[in-house]
């Protein structure tokens, strides 16, 4: 027989109304240093989730008061736990009642009788799976940190460089004007015009630098 190493602890939930099913699995996990908790019909299962979120749900699917697939609708609607992945357990071996399961919103099927080391490798499956996808969520949300701090900066020279060039344009208009107004007289009349014109010339390139980093604020959704 193969053995199947449990390469990780997590918090299970049981949900069974049958006591014999219930402490052979209890037994079973609880021998993987499993934390394990039982519930005995759908209701109990989610008043305790109330109060406690576990790593994962083995749910039975035929139970008195309400079923392992209303049960688990109830749990994907209400977001505190619609996360939590649920495997089902039954004898219902057809495919409508399979494919009912994964509508509900399970993420496996465990047909009865069950056997021991299916059920960890599928407790281990998704286990695993859930924390790859908190891991990931995790580096998106760092990303995005990172992002907006870039963004940041980048609006901040953005803006300096605004100022700048804004303050540099006034600066050559001015000298422009006092340029042919001034000096006019004191010189020959197109040497000033010419340097007054290049001067002109300049301060319309810059103008043209501004209004390409407007657009660049623009266009970032940082103005």
């Amino acid at each position: 027989m193969t053995t199947v190493h449990n390469p990780s602890k997590g918090v299970l939930l049981l949900v069974d109304d049958i006591p014999t099913n219930l402490k052979a699995l209890l037994t079973y996990l609880h021998g993987l240093n499993f934390e394990v908790r039982v519930a005995t019909h759908g209701e109990e299962a989610l008043q305790q989730l109330v109060h406690s979120k576990p790593d994962l749900i083995l749910l039975d699917v035929l139970m008195p008061k309400i079923d392992g697939f209303e049960t688990c609708r109830r749990l994907k609607i209400n977001p505190e736990t619609r996360d939590i992945p649920v495997i089902f357990m039954t004898a219902l071996d057809d495919n409508i009642n399979k494919v009912k399961g994964f509508e509900m919103g399970g993420v496996d099927y465990i047909t009865k009788p069950i056997h021991h080391e299916e059920v960890l490798v599928r407790i281990t499956t998704h286990l695993n799976l859930k924390r790859l996808q908190k891991e990931l969520e995790q580096k998106n949300r760092d990303l995005q940190q990172k992002n907006e701090r870039l963004l940041s900066v980048a609006q901040t020279i953005a803006y300096n460089l605004q100022h700048s060039l804004a303050h540099q344009m006034n600066t050559i208009d001015q000298l422009s004007d006092i340029l042919a107004n001034e000096y006019l007289v004191k010189l020959a009349e197109v040497e000033p015009i010419a340097i007054s014109q290049l001067i002109k010339k300049a301060n319309y390139q810059m103008l043209g630098t501004v209004d390409k980093l407007s657009a660049l604020l623009e266009i970032s959704d940082l103005k």
